[in-house]
Protein backbone atom coordinates (compact mmCIF):
# COMPACT_ATOMS: atom_id res chain seq x y z
CA UNK A 1 0.00 0.00 0.00
CA UNK A 2 1.57 3.34 -0.82
CA UNK A 3 0.50 6.55 1.16
CA UNK A 4 0.19 9.94 -0.72
CA UNK A 5 -0.70 13.19 1.29
CA UNK A 6 -3.36 15.08 -0.12
CA UNK A 7 -4.63 18.42 1.23
CA UNK A 8 -8.05 17.73 0.17
CA UNK A 9 -10.34 15.13 -0.71
CA UNK A 10 -13.63 15.48 -2.65
CA UNK A 11 -16.41 12.73 -2.96
CA UNK A 12 -18.32 13.20 -5.69
CA UNK A 13 -17.98 14.14 -9.27
CA UNK A 14 -20.96 16.45 -10.12
CA UNK A 15 -20.80 19.89 -10.87
CA UNK A 16 -19.70 21.26 -7.64
CA UNK A 17 -16.91 18.56 -7.31
CA UNK A 18 -15.65 19.23 -10.19
CA UNK A 19 -15.89 23.17 -9.81
CA UNK A 20 -14.15 22.90 -6.21
CA UNK A 21 -11.63 20.87 -7.32
CA UNK A 22 -10.97 22.84 -10.43
CA UNK A 23 -10.66 26.05 -8.09
CA UNK A 24 -8.44 24.23 -5.65
CA UNK A 25 -6.07 23.29 -7.88
CA UNK A 26 -6.04 26.81 -9.31
CA UNK A 27 -4.97 28.00 -6.12
CA UNK A 28 -2.22 25.28 -5.54
CA UNK A 29 -4.48 23.09 -3.62
CA UNK A 30 -3.41 19.35 -3.78
CA UNK A 31 -6.69 18.06 -4.19
CA UNK A 32 -8.47 14.92 -5.25
CA UNK A 33 -11.57 14.01 -6.77
CA UNK A 34 -12.79 10.60 -5.96
CA UNK A 35 -16.51 9.55 -8.03
CA UNK A 36 -17.87 5.63 -7.84
CA UNK A 37 -19.38 6.25 -11.23
CA UNK A 38 -19.69 8.29 -13.84
CA UNK A 39 -18.82 12.30 -13.76
CA UNK A 40 -22.02 13.99 -12.88
CA UNK A 41 -24.43 10.84 -13.27
CA UNK A 42 -26.42 11.63 -10.23
CA UNK A 43 -27.99 14.91 -10.45
CA UNK A 44 -25.46 16.94 -12.84
CA UNK A 45 -26.70 15.15 -15.84
CA UNK A 46 -30.18 14.84 -15.36
CA UNK A 47 -30.53 18.77 -14.61
CA UNK A 48 -31.91 21.22 -17.29
CA UNK A 49 -28.93 23.02 -17.24
CA UNK A 50 -30.78 26.60 -16.79
CA UNK A 51 -28.82 29.40 -15.37
CA UNK A 52 -31.02 30.95 -13.22
CA UNK A 53 -31.20 34.18 -12.16
CA UNK A 54 -33.54 33.73 -9.39
CA UNK A 55 -36.83 33.45 -11.45
CA UNK A 56 -37.95 30.13 -9.96
CA UNK A 57 -37.30 31.62 -6.26
CA UNK A 58 -40.23 34.07 -6.88
CA UNK A 59 -43.15 31.52 -7.15
CA UNK A 60 -45.04 32.83 -4.72
CA UNK A 61 -44.85 36.79 -5.76
CA UNK A 62 -42.00 37.21 -3.41
CA UNK A 63 -38.41 38.37 -3.79
CA UNK A 64 -36.67 35.61 -1.53
CA UNK A 65 -33.18 35.75 -0.01
CA UNK A 66 -32.51 32.83 -2.52
CA UNK A 67 -33.75 35.36 -5.14
CA UNK A 68 -31.60 37.68 -4.49
CA UNK A 69 -28.44 35.35 -4.16
CA UNK A 70 -29.11 33.79 -7.59
CA UNK A 71 -29.48 37.19 -9.83
CA UNK A 72 -26.33 37.85 -10.67
CA UNK A 73 -25.36 33.84 -11.81
CA UNK A 74 -26.13 33.99 -15.44
CA UNK A 75 -23.40 36.92 -15.63
CA UNK A 76 -21.13 35.13 -13.62
CA UNK A 77 -21.03 32.21 -16.01
CA UNK A 78 -21.27 34.09 -19.22
CA UNK A 79 -17.99 35.38 -18.16
CA UNK A 80 -16.46 32.11 -17.21
CA UNK A 81 -17.47 30.71 -20.64
CA UNK A 82 -15.81 33.75 -22.51
CA UNK A 83 -12.91 32.84 -20.35
CA UNK A 84 -12.64 36.12 -18.45
CA UNK A 85 -14.22 34.74 -14.90
CA UNK A 86 -12.92 33.42 -11.34
CA UNK A 87 -13.38 29.84 -13.67
CA UNK A 88 -12.62 29.42 -17.36
CA UNK A 89 -15.41 27.69 -18.59
CA UNK A 90 -14.50 27.77 -22.73
CA UNK A 91 -15.61 24.94 -24.32
CA UNK A 92 -18.82 24.33 -22.42
CA UNK A 93 -21.63 25.20 -25.33
CA UNK A 94 -24.80 27.13 -24.85
CA UNK A 95 -27.77 24.96 -26.00
CA UNK A 96 -30.17 28.34 -26.14
CA UNK A 97 -29.80 31.53 -24.79
CA UNK A 98 -32.81 32.04 -23.21
CA UNK A 99 -35.24 30.18 -20.81
CA UNK A 100 -38.70 29.59 -22.01
CA UNK A 101 -41.84 29.77 -19.61
CA UNK A 102 -45.44 28.69 -20.25
CA UNK A 103 -47.53 30.56 -18.02
CA UNK A 104 -51.33 29.94 -17.46
CA UNK A 105 -53.83 31.92 -16.26
CA UNK A 106 -54.33 31.34 -12.38
CA UNK A 107 -53.53 33.88 -9.44
CA UNK A 108 -50.46 31.72 -8.72
CA UNK A 109 -49.04 31.86 -11.84
CA UNK A 110 -49.74 35.18 -12.54
CA UNK A 111 -47.97 36.28 -8.96
CA UNK A 112 -44.70 34.13 -9.60
CA UNK A 113 -44.30 36.34 -13.24
CA UNK A 114 -45.14 39.39 -11.27
CA UNK A 115 -42.05 38.41 -8.60
CA UNK A 116 -39.61 38.83 -11.04
CA UNK A 117 -40.06 42.05 -11.96
CA UNK A 118 -39.23 42.96 -8.35
CA UNK A 119 -35.20 43.66 -7.54
CA UNK A 120 -34.25 40.50 -10.01
CA UNK A 121 -31.74 41.79 -13.41
CA UNK A 122 -34.51 39.80 -15.63
CA UNK A 123 -37.32 40.62 -16.65
CA UNK A 124 -39.85 38.15 -18.95
CA UNK A 125 -40.46 38.67 -22.08
CA UNK A 126 -43.60 37.93 -23.37
CA UNK A 127 -43.19 35.93 -26.95
CA UNK A 128 -46.23 36.68 -29.28
CA UNK A 129 -48.04 33.41 -31.48
CA UNK A 130 -46.02 32.93 -34.53
CA UNK A 131 -42.57 33.30 -33.20
CA UNK A 132 -43.02 31.16 -30.77
CA UNK A 133 -40.65 27.80 -30.62
CA UNK A 134 -42.59 25.09 -31.94
CA UNK A 135 -43.26 23.15 -29.18
CA UNK A 136 -45.33 26.13 -27.60
CA UNK A 137 -47.68 26.33 -30.79
CA UNK A 138 -51.33 25.94 -29.83
CA UNK A 139 -50.37 26.50 -26.07
CA UNK A 140 -53.25 28.46 -24.49
CA UNK A 141 -52.14 31.33 -22.24
CA UNK A 142 -49.01 33.71 -22.73
CA UNK A 143 -45.15 32.33 -23.35
CA UNK A 144 -42.76 34.45 -22.25
CA UNK A 145 -38.77 34.04 -22.40
CA UNK A 146 -36.45 34.99 -20.04
CA UNK A 147 -32.36 35.47 -19.85
CA UNK A 148 -31.16 32.55 -18.40
CA UNK A 149 -28.86 30.64 -20.79
CA UNK A 150 -29.26 26.91 -20.83
CA UNK A 151 -26.68 25.11 -20.63
CA UNK A 152 -25.43 21.35 -22.30
CA UNK A 153 -24.01 20.11 -18.54
CA UNK A 154 -22.78 17.28 -20.61
CA UNK A 155 -20.26 19.65 -22.34
CA UNK A 156 -19.34 21.24 -18.50
CA UNK A 157 -18.37 17.94 -17.34
CA UNK A 158 -16.48 17.32 -20.21
CA UNK A 159 -14.36 20.45 -19.87
CA UNK A 160 -13.83 20.22 -16.12
CA UNK A 161 -12.93 16.65 -16.01
CA UNK A 162 -10.36 16.85 -18.91
CA UNK A 163 -8.70 19.81 -17.11
CA UNK A 164 -8.72 17.87 -14.00
CA UNK A 165 -8.45 14.33 -15.33
CA UNK A 166 -4.90 13.32 -13.25
CA UNK A 167 -6.74 14.80 -9.96
CA UNK A 168 -9.70 12.33 -10.67
CA UNK A 169 -10.12 8.47 -9.61
CA UNK A 170 -13.16 6.28 -9.88
CA UNK A 171 -13.48 3.91 -6.77
CA UNK A 172 -15.77 1.63 -6.14
CA UNK A 173 -17.74 2.10 -2.71
CA UNK A 174 -16.49 -1.01 -1.85
CA UNK A 175 -12.83 -0.59 -2.34
CA UNK A 176 -12.52 2.66 -0.04
CA UNK A 177 -12.03 2.24 3.36
CA UNK A 178 -12.56 6.30 5.77
CA UNK A 179 -10.47 6.31 8.80
CA UNK A 180 -11.90 8.98 10.99
CA UNK A 181 -11.42 10.64 14.52
CA UNK A 182 -13.24 11.06 17.58
CA UNK A 183 -15.11 14.15 16.16
CA UNK A 184 -15.77 12.76 13.08
CA UNK A 185 -13.29 14.60 10.87
CA UNK A 186 -11.61 12.19 8.25
CA UNK A 187 -8.04 11.23 8.90
CA UNK A 188 -7.42 9.19 6.38
CA UNK A 189 -8.84 7.36 3.21
CA UNK A 190 -7.57 4.01 1.94
CA UNK A 191 -8.32 3.22 -1.50
CA UNK A 192 -8.05 -0.85 -2.00
CA UNK A 193 -4.95 -1.90 -4.37
CA UNK A 194 -6.66 -2.38 -7.54
CA UNK A 195 -9.98 -0.92 -6.57
CA UNK A 196 -8.86 2.62 -7.80
CA UNK A 197 -8.21 3.66 -11.03
CA UNK A 198 -5.19 6.12 -11.21
CA UNK A 199 -6.90 8.52 -13.86
CA UNK A 200 -10.24 8.69 -14.51
CA UNK A 201 -12.22 6.94 -17.97
CA UNK A 202 -15.35 8.52 -18.07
Amino acid sequence: MRAVEIETVIFGGGAAGLWLLNELTCCGVNALLVEGSALGSGQTICAQGILHSGLKYTLQGMVTAAAREARKMPEVWQKAMEGRGEIDLRGVRVRSPYCYLWRTNDLSSRLGMFGAHVGLKVTPETVEEGVRPEVFEGCPGPVARVAEPVIDTGSLLSVLGERNRGRIVRVDANDMELETSGAGEVRRVRLRQGGAKSRYDA
